[in-house]
């Protein structure tokens, strides 16, 4: 009766900090999230409020003071918009652009109608402006394969209408590079999981939170680095979690006789090892019948460009392994190697 009392309450302990653990992740992301947002916008809004004395704001200002004085016939202008000319002056800091540009893009009245409805619609909560490869600069109210270049994204965080007093307070703005993939590899990789990895950011954290925390954080950079290769038509094997240990997991072993063993690098290695081989052997099964799906009729090219794409990807798969780090654990997995006794003997 008491082993089972024990039993149940490591069980119920266990779920209580798998749930915690994963609640604090799910507020860390979204934290993270809204702090970048937060921090593109300020620092957006403060480069315009520094750009009084810039030329091309000057320019702007005296083609408004132009534009709003009477005509040859008599007749007087309406003043500009004041949020079109907040957002031609974002886009002259960040693109370096030219105000002909802008002047092309408004004169065409379907891209006229887009962003003021954007800015005049509560319903329309999202927009993008980049200049296309045509050298145009287009607005979109989504993605499409148009996008390729550098682009600014606008997004509502409430519906209501966009006026010159609110538009910091109800719009999110930013620049995004055309590959967002690649961006999000490089914001995991060099600002996420430093900081959500780093001791000094895990004060007051459970033990068993912090590695929770940061595996899930792995496991999702994994998860983007497959990604990022599938689009590339590459073949990414993901790296297990604790890989830097690996040389000092093996020194402790050696010298210690087998007595000490890291178990939590054993079970990540030997996911990992399992993962690699499914993979490859995934690769391997592939065949170039697969052009023939849905009564396709493929010409001899296919085929051809089939297996081009196919020794490419396995030529990078052979790089992958080719790792000190991966040749290592491929030494502990031969039988003739002694150090097996370090995953056979636990």
């Amino acid at each position: 009766m008491l082993r089972t009392t024990s039993w149940c309450q490591s069980r119920t302990l266990r779920i209580r900090i798998d749930r915690h653990s994963c609640r604090l992740l799910s507020e860390l992301f979204i934290i993270s999230k809204q702090a970048v947002k937060g921090l593109t916008s300020v620092r957006s809004y403060l480069e315009l409020l520094q750009m009084g004395d810039d030329e091309d704001t000057k320019s702007i200002r005296s083609t408004k003071s132009s534009k709003s004085k009477k005509d040859d016939k008599g007749g007087i202008e309406d003043d500009e918009d004041e949020r079109l000319d907040f957002i031609l002056a974002y886009f002259t800091k960040s693109y370096r652009l030219k105000q002909e540009r802008w002047s092309k893009m408004m004169a065409i009245e379907e891209n006229k109608k887009l962003i003021l409805n954007f800015l005049n619609n509560p319903k329309a909560k999202f927009m993008i402006i980049t200049i296309t490869t045509a050298g145009l600069l287009t607005p979109f109210t989504q993605f499409n394969s148009a996008i390729k270049n550098k682009y600014t994204y606008f997004i509502k965080k409430k519906e209501e209408v966009v006026t010159m007093e609110n538009f910091v307070d109800v719009v999110i703005f930013g620049d995004m590079a055309g590959k967002p993939i690649e961006e999000l590899a490089v914001l995991l990789d060099t600002v996420l999981l430093p900081l959500l990895g780093n001791a000094g950011n895990q004060k007051g954290w459970p033990q068993v939170v912090a590695d929770d925390v940061v595996a899930h954080v792995r496991t999702f950079k994994n998860a983007v680095e497959q990604l990022r290769g599938a689009m590339k038509s590459q073949t990414i094997l993901p790296m297990p979690q604790g890989m830097s240990r690996l040389y000092e997991a093996i020194n402790n072993f050696e010298e210690s006789d087998g007595a000490t063993i890291d178990l939590v690098l054993k079970a990540s290695l030997e996911s990992a090892v399992t993962k690699w081989a499914n993979v490859c052997n995934e690769i391997l099964k592939q065949s170039s019948t697969i052009a023939f799906a849905g009564d396709n009729q493929p010409t001899p090219s296919r085929e051809v460009e089939f297996w081009n794409a196919r020794l490419k990807n396995l030529e990078f798969i052979y790089d992958q392994l080719r790792d000190p780090r991966v040749k290592q654990v491929a030494k502990m997995w031969s039988p003739e190697s002694w150090r097996l006794e370090m995953f056979a003997s636990t």
